[in-house]
């Protein structure tokens, strides 16, 4: 008995059976035989055009699958120690390994690609777990709310300047997306770029959480009014979903756990059923935008993003390097993507925070972001989250897939979601 306890103190890991848990780690393995089935039988043939193959591997297969053991593993670990943690990772998972993982065995993806995810999840899973001791600053509710209405006025001036009440109402029911959202960018200006990413996808949303917490229904309308003008001047989907996304991490799911639980049950039945809608449209419309975008398309641009900038790193001389190292490319990265593998200069093939480490610096870059990654949301993790915000971060978790690290932290405004973090998302007050 005496020797039992010895071994638990040098290993003081407990496994989580926590029914949620449970509940999420088997539907990550459903949702992953969803995922295979719709990659086979249609994200291949889609983009059958572009070279895009079926090569099954069984020895990539079963060595994805033992990767994919191992993660959930590591997540019953992670589920002790931070269930903000665990369910952001879960998401990850789902979203970056297992539709990288399939690519990989189904279609003989890249070693280097494959193995760079790895190391993002290792890496994750090892530092954003770990707790600085931190204090958060408490601020009155009213002075709360005139910190949080400073933000929204100051930036909302810029683009009412540049955009008027030049709206579009048939964007409601998603019509003329890309007229409007054509229009937007031409009258764009600089400031209001910036002020755009970060009133829509933080300042509003937080208000909106804030106001319904306090019971302020005026506040509640006014965050709500303000995002249905920011996506009619603007056309962009992603404001339009903002309020559906953040409301229904509000109401349901009274902790992290049950949220996430909550998410995989929807992923696994908009999988499950999504025929019954497509054989109401034409060209398969809910399995292109959900299943082949966003889940395949990422994984796809990592492959082409590795092999394209291979030995040909960039060393962010596009970006905040670009006054002190020669950019030697005629066309922005995410356009020479679109060119070389879609034929199509025009198209901003964006992609997230592993390629994106690569084509500045190679391995070194996906160690580099991946790090970085998870020490912003230890200093996250240090703080006692309200879970009702749990939307906020999903949105973001989406984000880092799709956009560059540094475009998510700038432009995206993921700077004032760690600055607001000390002030406004703390569970409990502290001084």
């Amino acid at each position: 008995m005496k020797e039992h306890s010895d071994i638990t103190k040098i290993y003081p890991i407990k496994l989580a059976l926590n029914k949620d848990f449970i509940i999420s780690v088997l539907l990550i393995f459903a949702v992953d035989f969803l995922l295979e089935y719709y990659y086979i039988s249609y994200v291949v043939k889609f983009y059958e055009n572009i070279g895009l193959n079926l090569h099954l591997l069984l020895s990539k297969y079963i060595e994805s699958k033992l990767w994919l053991i191992f993660f959930v593993f590591v997540l019953s670990v992670i589920y002790r120690r931070s269930q903000f943690i665990y369910a952001l990772y879960l998401f990850l998972l789902v979203l970056i390994f297992v539709p990288g993982s399939i690519m990989y065995s189904y279609s003989d993806g890249s070693r280097l690609v494959f193995y760079s995810i790895v190391t993002f999840f290792i890496i994750v899973a090892l530092f954003s777990t770990i707790k600085f001791k931190i204090k958060t600053l408490y601020l009155d509710d009213t002075i709360k709310y005139y910190v949080l209405l400073f933000f929204a006025v100051i930036l909302l001036i810029p683009i009412f300047l540049d955009m008027k009440f030049n709206i579009d109402t048939n964007v409601l029911s998603l019509n003329d997306i890309y007229e409007v959202r054509s229009e937007y960018k031409s009258n764009l200006s600089f400031l209001s770029s910036y002020a755009f990413g970060w009133i829509a996808k933080v300042i509003i949303p937080v208000i909106l959480v804030y106001s319904l917490k306090r019971r302020n229904n005026f506040f509640v309308f006014f965050s709500l009014a303000i995002l249905i003008y920011l996506f009619l001047v603007s056309g962009h989907k992603s404001v339009y979903f903002t309020p559906v996304v953040i409301l229904f991490y509000y109401f349901f799911g009274k902790d992290y756990g049950k949220k996430i639980k909550l998410t995989m049950i929807f992923i696994f039945l908009l999988l499950l059923l999504i025929n019954i809608p497509d054989s109401f449209v034409t060209n398969n419309l809910f399995k292109s935008l959900f299943v082949r975008r966003v889940f395949f398309v990422p994984s796809m641009l990592n492959q082409y993003y590795f092999d394209y900038f291979n030995h040909n790193y960039l060393y962010l001389s596009h970006s905040i390097f670009k006054n002190f190292i020669e950019y030697s490319n005629d066309m922005m990265p995410a356009h020479i993507i679109g060119d070389v593998y879609f034929n199509k200069p025009e198209m901003s093939a964006n992609n997230g925070i592993i390629s994106d480490g690569f084509m500045n610096f190679g391995y070194f870059g996906v160690v580099l972001f991946s790090l970085l990654f998870s020490l912003l949301f230890a200093l996250l993790n240090s703080i006692k989250l309200d879970s009702k915000y749990f939307g906020l971060f999903i949105f973001y978790m989406i984000t880092f897939v799709s956009s560059a690290f540094l475009t998510v932290i700038l432009t995206h405004g993921f700077w004032l979601v760690l600055l607001l973090a000390f002030i406004i998302f703390p569970e409990k007050k502290r001084i």
